[in-house]
């Protein structure tokens, strides 16, 4: 069995040193974006820091490591983020450290396709430790291994440092009730030179990432996340697919299993929990290669970590103004006003204005309603839906949000209760979910702003029964304002997800 692992040992080194495709792998890639493109970078409208640390063939003392943390945030319009990670592999501590930079640019092509592209640029470091390195005529029969026997090998160097960079590109839809994410990047593409002895080769080859991922609510508390990684460097294959589970105990915890195969070589398994704005996930793979008997059928254990910060990019106001309710509103509406109001609603459950548009306010017997605050009580600005029957608007209904947040404030939820109350009086129906923002910050910030807090809605409904396939959201950021971002007050009356019910 020594001799089993002795050959085992050397294989690694070899098979580092030659095979150009082994550059480290994480099975919870999914969770560490920086790690396969740049693109991410800045993709989550909070910064993040990620952490994965993984051990391949524990029962090797020399087995596979590879560490890696990566940083990122927006900054503006553009996503920034480092990335520092290390591969060591088989006698020796043959290692490769990446330190890269990525910055990235997400275009927003409309309310629901995000395209990303990003760039990475640094160094790439590859050493050795020479002096833990044993070759075969250091062994002398009878008397064993002599590290003074010379190896008859010539080591130029023990380390290199090159220039390394990359280049990827993403697109999601949540348009989709799949909600569909495609990623692809290509690494290496200066082909840095790693020899160690003095000539020309070996070289780092390009390496080829694909990704795509899709995530689904079957129930109102259960989402699935099928997935599949191809990657191709030289003439190595990397297969990855599998799918996790995400129960969603609440808004700020969920508990996820997984399962996945990597082709020849591993069956996956990966547990995480998340709580707030903390990620941990632990995964292993069972090994099933042709490797099994030299590591003693051990496969390889990973961890990782994610920590999520407050957003970025978006100025605070110092003094935070509570969103006003209805009543407030009501208190400031002219009396005018509300005598036409109540005299175009009397009878029909819809008033429509000239030209097209719709007033969205409807009034209607809510005798047996629970009672919540009359948000509609609000006069809103005329929207025009170019592709949008009016006849369809059975209610709406407006939920405030804080500066610079998407938390669904409490009093809110209350609205949304309302809202799943009336949805059973009406047996075919669509839910649109539209968010807004004030004016303050950048323009691309609060698209995905609003956007947050219409998915933040629609999360609140699916976990009380609502199919999220009945619901679409879209953002308009600062584009829709209810009424002028001259004051506190009226921006609070911005910041806002409007929520149409459409009847069939």
């Amino acid at each position: 069995m020594k001799s089993l692992k002795l050959l085992f040992s050397s294989s690694i080194l070899l098979f580092s040193f030659s095979a150009m495709a082994q550059e480290g792998q994480l099975t919870q890639f999914f969770n560490s974006s920086l790690y396969i493109n740049p693109a991410e970078a800045g993709a989550d409208t909070n910064a993040r820091i990620t952490s994965n640390y993984r051990r391949q063939w524990t029962t090797i003392s020399n087995g596979f490591t590879t560490k890696s943390i990566n940083g990122d945030m927006q900054l503006g319009r553009l996503g920034y983020g480092l990335i520092v990670n290390t591969n060591d592999a088989g006698a020796g501590s043959l290692s490769r450290t990446n330190f890269l930079l990525n910055v990235a640019d997400h275009i927003k092509l409309d309310s629901h396709n995000v395209l990303g592209f990003g760039i990475q640029a640094g160094f790439v470091q590859y050493a050795v430790n020479a002096s833990e390195l044993k070759f075969d005529n250091q062994y002398a029969s009878g008397s064993g291994y002599d590290p003074n026997t010379n190896n008859g090998e010539r080591l130029t160097a023990t380390s290199q440092k090159k220039l390394d960079g990359g280049a990827g590109l993403n697109w999601q839809n949540t348009a989709y009730s799949w909600k569909p994410k495609i990623s692809v990047s290509v690494n290496h593409l200066l082909n840095p030179n790693y020899s160690l002895l003095g000539n020309s080769s070996p070289t780092s080859a390009r390496q080829l990432n694909s990704y795509l991922e899709v995530r689904k609510f079957v129930s109102a508390k259960v989402e699935i996340i099928p997935y599949v990684f191809y990657g191709k460097q030289n003439k190595a294959r990397n297969l990855q697919f599998g799918s996790r589970a995400a129960y969603h105990l609440n808004p700020d915890q969920q508990l996820l299993l997984g399962a996945g195969m990597r082709n020849k070589d591993a069956l996956l398994l990966y547990a995480g929990f998340s709580l707030k704005k903390v990620l941990f996930g632990f995964s292993y793979d069972v090994n099933m290669s042709k490797l099994k008997p030299g590591s003693a059928g051990m496969g390889a254990w990973e961890v990782g970590l994610t920590i999520h910060f407050g957003k970025k990019g978006k100025k605070k106001q110092k003094d935070k103004v509570e969103e006003p309710d209805g009543d407030a509103f009501l208190e400031k509406k002219p009396e005018k006003e509300e005598e036409e109001v109540k005299k175009d609603t009397l009878n029909d459950p819809i008033a429509e204005p000239e030209n097209g548009q719709v007033k969205l306010d409807s009034v209607k017997d809510k005798s047996e309603a629970p009672k919540v605050d009359d948000n509609s009580a609000d006069t809103p600005k005329t929207i025009e839906y170019s592709s949008l029957n009016t006849k369809q608007i059975k209610d709406r209904y407006i939920l405030y949000f804080d500066t610079d947040k998407s938390v669904l404030k409490p009093e809110y939820q209350a609205v949304l209760n309302k809202l799943v109350y009336d949805l059973k009086n009406v047996k075919s129906f669509q839910i649109l979910l539209n968010g807004h923002t004030d004016s303050d910050g950048d323009g691309l910030y609060n698209i995905y702003l609003g956007d947050s807090r219409a998915h933040e809605a629609m999360k609140y409904l699916v976990e009380k029964g609502v199919h999220i396939d009945t619901m679409k959201t879209f953002t308009y950021g600062k584009h829709s304002p209810q009424t002028e971002n001259t004051t506190n007050e009226s921006k609070a009356k911005n910041r806002r997800v409007e929520i149409l019910l459409l009847v069939k």
